[in-house]
């Protein structure tokens, strides 16, 4: 509260008179703070132990569960070549025999030879009827008529010779030319600049339309949503999806590039793709296998439903079915023979009675004789007996036509299954650590955390040290810490029964505990472990995992999983997991109840601070007015 003092020459220092008259409040309220603060780096010191052994738990533990760590596999391929293999945990250690009879492959269709464009007169009638268009809207002013005939034109004609880059150009320069000719001197100078301005860098990628390549002219009577280009794509699984253009959209210049992205958003395993500097265009089923397939069709009649669930049918003319069977046929799509690595010959649609035949092509699975047994397969991997398979050539034949087996030894892999138990000694030994770190720790109580007053008469270096001081030791001997260190040793020290030999404990293995001055922490023996799987190769996985005793003890890995289990429970309910103190927890109550009472006493100081404001701001004002008086008084007489 401010107030004036002073005026009265009382000489008093009030605010000075105030803070000493709540010295024992503020007392109050710094030892309050100060538990506080404790229990909140307590929390926090707790909350640590909790993440980590929380990912001790979870992450950590669940590695050494599995079998393919703990009991790893080595494999060896008589003919890498042929069969190469990756062995799991459970893998027996023995010879396995292998032939390849077939490679799995995908349906794949691929352009044989350049695309062929369309019809060459039909494209010549494209550009004259375009240049008479041309010259006529030119004649007349009309720019934006002149240019957008002169590009059809242009466009046609440097498409009439794809396979020669310079004529194609030189063609197309040419019709431009002639057209700029044969204008009148008095033409409009807009139609001439649209004219020039519509020269166009030849780029084969773009400039490729699907008109060029299907000669599609519109016949007379067609509109322009009508049918011009139609076929359906099946994988073998998604059933028939449709690409179709209309003879607008054909004319506004949908380019090879526009089809393969169609294609691709399908929603089908096919994929197509479109190679400029080759001028290649393929299909490529991502599945491989004899259930997999590219097959095209062309039909009069199809129906697609829209992506508001309604379903339109569509009609396809005689003559636009014509043109989607003339369009496929000039990518001249062929099989390639992934064993051959050729092309095959060309497929093409042909009609008989006004039907198209089908183009397909079909994957194949990989076929492979293991121990005898013959598998199948979509990809070139197979798995058996718990062994992964993978094939990379086929099998040569003998003299009578069957095919040579190649051997595929597997043995236990003793250096990582070694890595992986030195791994467990360093993660458990890092948890042990930071909890004997807490548990060993002297916690000096003189070393109380610092007010804001109390900061303001320290350096920010000797604040650091101080506040080191004060949160070291706050877990000192804390016995939930202390039992979860017991639990840990204790599961550490288990004999493990059902093992079928000597190997039953963490010790038979050459882990042990080291020198009692470092609290339970571990070491290997790395020579003894490897004895050890030498004479038993899953000794570890049994200690570690033990799944195969019969009495449904478990191995050491799931007792310290138990331990873990048990000391969150402990943690959480002491203390939570995170800073949040409504967590129900023993110390997030403890600093929510310490919150209010500051608060209680807060608002207590604040009022009687405020009415000992009021107190001496009256004893000011009074002492100012009895000087007045005593002034008054003084000059009356005086006089």
């Amino acid at each position: 509260m401010s107030g004036i003092y002073g005026l009265s020459g009382s000489g008093m220092d009030i605010d000075d008179l105030v803070k000493g008259m709540m010295k024992t409040q503020q007392a109050k309220y710094d030892k309050l703070y100060k538990q506080k603060t404790v229990q909140t780096w307590k929390k926090e010191a707790y909350n640590d132990i909790y993440k980590s052994a929380y990912k001790f738990r979870y992450n950590t533990l669940t590695d050494y569960k599995l079998q393919s760590n703990m009991s790893a596999k080595a494999t060896s391929s008589a003919d890498s070549s042929v069969v190469t293999a990756k062995a799991l945990g459970d893998a027996v250690q023995m010879t396995h025999d292998v032939s390849v009879k077939q490679l799995a492959s995908s349906a794949y269709l691929q352009s044989k030879e350049k695309i062929t464009r369309g019809d060459s007169e039909a494209r010549a009638k494209t550009i004259e009827d375009a240049q008479n268009t041309y010259i006529k809207k030119a004649q007349e002013g009309k720019a934006d008529e002149a240019q957008q005939a002169y590009e059809t034109a242009y466009n046609a004609a440097i498409s009439t010779n794809p396979d020669d880059e310079d004529a194609a150009k030189a063609a197309g320069n040419n019709a431009k030319q002639a057209f700029l000719d044969q204008i009148a001197i008095d033409v409009h100078d807009d139609a001439v600049k649209a004219g020039e301005d519509a020269g166009k860098a030849y780029d084969q990628s773009t400039s490729i339309t699907l008109s060029d390549i299907a000669g599609t002219i519109r016949p007379s009577g067609a509109e322009d949503t009508d049918i011009a280009l139609a076929f359906s794509i099946d994988d073998g699984i998604n059933g028939k999806k449709y690409v179709k253009y209309t003879y607008k959209e054909l004319e506004d210049g949908k380019t090879l590039n526009d089809l393969v992205s169609d294609i691709n958003k399908l929603g089908t395993n096919v994929q197509a793709s479109y190679d400029n500097n080759n001028d290649s265009f393929s299909l490529y089923n991502k599945i491989g296998g004899e259930n997999n397939k590219i097959e095209l069709n062309i039909e009069s009649n199809f129906s697609q439903t829209t992506s508001d669930g309604k379903t339109v049918d569509y009609t396809v003319s005689e003559a636009a079915m014509k043109k989607s069977a003339n369009f496929v046929n000039n990518l001249h799509l062929a099989q390639y023979n992934s064993e051959t690595k050729e092309l095959g010959e060309a497929k093409s649609f042909t009609a008989v009675d006004g039907k198209y035949n089908s183009i397909e092509q079909t994957g194949k699975s990989a076929i492979a004789i293991i121990d005898g047994k013959e598998y199948t397969s979509e990809s070139n991997s197979i798995t058996a007996g718990s062994v992964i398979y993978t094939l990379n050539k086929v099998s040569s034949t003998d003299s009578s036509g069957k095919p040579e087996s190649t051997k595929v030894t597997i043995n236990s892999d003793t250096d990582t299954i070694v890595k992986y138990v030195k791994k467990f000694v360093e993660d458990y030994n890092t948890l042990l650590d930071q909890i004997n770190t807490q548990i060993y720790a002297e916690y000096d109580s003189t070393y109380l955390p610092l007010t804001d007053d109390e900061k303001s008469e320290m350096t920010d270096e000797q604040i650091k040290k101080w506040e080191e001081k004060s949160k070291t030791g706050l877990l000192s001997k804390d016995s939930i810490l202390k039992d979860t260190v017991n639990q840990m040793r204790s599961a550490l020290g288990s004999i493990i029964s059902g093992t079928g030999n000597d190997y039953n404990s963490f010790a038979s293995l050459g882990i042990t505990t080291t020198d009692y001055t470092e609290h339970g922490k571990i070491e290997l023996d790395e020579e003894k472990l490897r004895k050890a799987l030498d004479k038993d190769p899953d000794a570890v996985y049994k200690i570690f995992v033990n799944s195969t005793d019969s009495d449904g003890e478990s191995g050491i890995i799931q007792k310290l999983s138990d331990t873990m289990n048990s000391a969150l429970a402990k943690i959480k309910s002491q203390a939570g997991t995170t800073a949040d103190v409504d967590d129900q927890s023993y110390v997030g109550s403890k600093i929510d109840r310490l919150n209010d009472q500051m608060t209680t006493l807060k608002a207590r100081m604040e009022k009687q601070q405020t009415s000992l404001y009021k107190r001496f701001n009256a004893m000011e004002t009074a002492i100012a007015q009895m000087n007045q008086q005593a002034s008054y008084l003084t000059s009356a007489f005086g006089s």
